[in-house]
Formats: structure tokens, sequence, C-alpha cells
């Protein structure tokens, strides 16, 4: 029998403090804001063009306007549908929330949103008062501190554990993209 020599691959991790690496993540995820917008932006204009072509032509002729316009430059029906729905879906929640909406459900729409807001702008001042305390303790001991290498690890440690409550609390929080 011959023995095989197994390699462990070896796990590489980015450092938990990588300021570059943290700026290009925040810099990726505003062009994607950016994008979904300009998506959302371009859905409402398909919905015109789609409504024009109606009033124009009738029902049925969409599909084969934009095939004959839009699939040679690269855009894709579903895509394009996918935008739509977006749009569609932003024109609703805003008619609910719009002060001009009179009805009593956009009404309670309204005031439970409202409501929602400021319960949720109270709970994150609260929340950063807790953070900036603990901050404000920690940065005391830390100076304090005799043994700065221990110091530094305990630190790290809280930090670790306040990074983690705070990824399992989003993780928790309905999104609001996703709840439709």
């Amino acid at each position: 029998m011959s023995e095989h020599h197994v390699e462990k691959k070896k796990v590489m991790r980015f450092p938990r403090e990588n300021a570059t690496l943290a700026a290009l993540d925040a810099k990726a995820l505003a062009g994607i804001e950016r994008g979904r917008k300009v998506n959302i932006e371009v859905g409402h204009i398909f919905r015109e063009i789609k409504a024009e072509i109606r009033r124009a032509l009738g029902h049925g002729h969409w599909r084969q306007h934009f095939k004959d316009t839009f699939v040679p430059r690269g855009i894709s029906l579903r895509t394009a549908q996918e935008w739509m729905r977006m749009a569609r879906k932003e024109k609703n929640a805003e008619s609910a929330l719009s002060a001009s909406a009179s009805d009593s459900q956009a009404e309670a729409v309204r005031d439970a949103t409202e409501a929602a807001k400021a319960e949720e702008g109270c709970r994150r001042r609260l929340e950063k008062r807790v953070l900036d305390q603990q901050f404000r303790q920690l940065t005391s001991d830390l100076l304090r501190s005799a043994s700065w290498p221990a110091a530094r690890r305990e630190l790290i440690a809280a930090l670790d554990q306040l990074q983690t409550k705070l990824i399992n609390k989003r993780k928790e929080e309905p999104r609001a993209d996703l709840a439709a």
C-alpha cells in the first residue's frame, strides 16, 4: 500500500484592518447603488415606451419593438422586464407614501412608515451611544495598561465581538428590497 502525500491548502484571509479594501468595498457598493437607481430610471422609460406603443399601435407590439431597438445593443428583454418591475415597485411605494394619497390604507402606510423611521432613528442613536461609551472605556483601559500587547488583544477581541453582533443583527433585519 502506498502512502499519498496530501497537502493542506493554506486559507488566505484579509487582514481585519485593511483600509484600502474597505474603501474599495465602499466604492463598489456606491456604484452598485447608482447603477440600481439608473436601472430603475431606465425601467420607467421602458414603461413609457411600452405605453406609447400600446397607444399608437395597440396591444402586442412592445416585444418586437424592443427586439428591433434594444436587443442589438445588448439589452435582453428579461433585463428590461426586471428594470420595469423595479420601476413599478418603486412607483407603487412612492404613491402609497405620497402626501397626496388620502385613502385610509395610504394614510396607514404613511403613518406606519414615519413611526418606523422615528423608532429606527432612536434605536440607532442609542446603539451609537452604547458603542461610543464602550469605545471610550476600551481606549481608556488601553492607555492605562502597562501591557500593551495584552490590551491590544483584548481590544481586538472586543471589536470582533461588536462586529459579529452587528453582522448578525443585519442578517436578522428584514431587507426592504426583498420584502415584497
